[in-house]
């Protein structure tokens, strides 16, 4: 199944500009985990994240799924 191009489909997931830190009680720094970090979900699309061990993939899963706060 193909959609035209000039089909508008309905975003059902907008994140723009999403950082999140937290603090390292040993260092007293913060470190990122994520990092401004913006995307689009439009109704019909199958996204993945992919990224090395570590890099904030589940963080940002928590953070869309207000698990973060």
């Amino acid at each position: 199944m193909t959609v035209a191009a000039n089909v508008k489909r309905t975003v059902k997931l907008s994140v723009k500009d999403l950082v999140i830190g937290y603090l390292d009680k040993q260092s007293g720094h913060t470190m990122v985990a994520v990092d401004k970090v913006s995307l689009d979900i439009r109704e019909g699309e199958f996204v993945t994240i992919v990224g090395l061990s570590g890099c904030g993939k589940s963080t940002f899963l928590n953070a869309i799924a207000g698990l973060v706060k």
